[in-house]
């Protein structure tokens, strides 16, 4: 009787003892391009990137003539500005990277948007009141910095939106918001530099009020 007993406990020890194959989980399947794309917050995601990114392509074509045509500056005042804009630029790059997982990203990626936002309503301001040539220069490098910590965390925000074995593939359909900024704000940009006006192959000098207001109307 007890050997009995005893091979009925080791019976239920058996039964209960969930076997590998019951226990096997099947990976879930990567997502297919056509999947993702699918998803609102896909395009959700690039919609707004491409929304932070834009004012990067119009700057590079409106940063010279506007500086010439509403501030009246020199050749070398230009390049002096377009400098101070890459290497406030290019530190903001190197610090995002090393400070990036030291804080929240979704917190930095909102503050870095609001602030961007109200550098591109302040620049276009600038320009039509005329505001200081030193204000234009230090909200344009501003600007730089804020683009510069954009183009960095764009790419861990994808890792926080998608699983990790679909944020490689999400990443680089993302990218596509470089295309749409780049036709857009290149598009636009040099929409408002038709504005300005020419006489045998140079630009006017004195006020060229439609420049400016075309200038002030695409940064705001």
């Amino acid at each position: 009787e007890g050997t009995e007993i005893g091979m009925s406990v080791q019976s239920a020890d058996v039964l209960n003892v969930p076997s590998e194959a019951s226990t096997h989980v099947e990976p879930t399947a990567q997502m297919t391009r056509m999947e993702i794309v699918r998803q609102s917050k896909f395009w959700m995601t690039t919609g707004g990137v491409a929304c932070l990114l834009l004012p990067g392509f119009g700057m590079k074509l409106l940063l010279g003539p506007t500086m010439f045509a509403v501030f009246h500056s020199d050749q070398s005042t230009q390049d002096e500005t377009s400098a101070l804009f890459l290497l406030a630029y290019s530190a903001m790059r190197l610090l995002t990277g090393v400070c990036a997982d030291r804080f929240n990203l979704w917190t930095v990626y909102l503050v870095i948007g609001v602030s961007q936002s109200a550098l591109v309503f302040l620049l276009g301001v600038s320009v039509f009141n005329e505001w200081p040539q030193h204000v234009f220069v230090g909200l344009s490098s501003g600007l730089g910095m804020l683009l510069a910590g954009n183009k960095v965390l764009f790419s861990l925000l994808c890792f926080k939106v998608w699983a990790p074995k679909d944020a490689s593939l999400a990443l680089g359909l993302v990218c596509l918001a470089y295309g749409i900024a780049a036709t857009f704000g290149s598009g636009t940009a040099w929409v408002s530099l038709c504005q300005m006006q020419m006489v045998g192959g140079e630009p006017v000098e004195g006020h060229q009020r439609p420049l400016r207001l075309a200038v002030a109307a695409w940064f705001s």
